[in-house]
């Protein structure tokens, strides 16, 4: 099944711009995410000119340990807006 659930990972980053692996402890979603970066990473080594096999850089987090307010933002008591790591990461990675 591992082959399998790289599949299906590679199928849903295609036609997405960003996932969320969710699942049981123990399920293989940090498997299946290293087996496709590394192929990615492979891939764009050998073929460094081909825009198909770019590198992949990724980021993980547990969202369960940080609050709403540390997750996506807050407004503080001024009104000014307060990002999240969300968004800080979503702006990182477009930049």
């Amino acid at each position: 099944p591992l082959k399998e659930k790289v599949m299906q990972l590679y199928d849903q980053l295609n036609v997405r711009h960003g996932i969320g692996l969710i699942g049981e402890a123990a399920s293989g979603k940090s498997t299946t995410l290293t087996v496709l970066k590394s192929m990615f990473l492979l891939l764009h080594q050998r073929y460094p000119e081909d825009r198909q096999y770019t590198n992949v850089s990724t980021d993980v987090l547990n969202p369960k340990s940080l609050t709403m307010d540390e997750l996506y933002g807050y407004f503080d008591a001024s009104q000014a807006w307060n990002d999240g790591i969300f968004p800080w990461m979503f702006r990182e990675r477009c930049t």
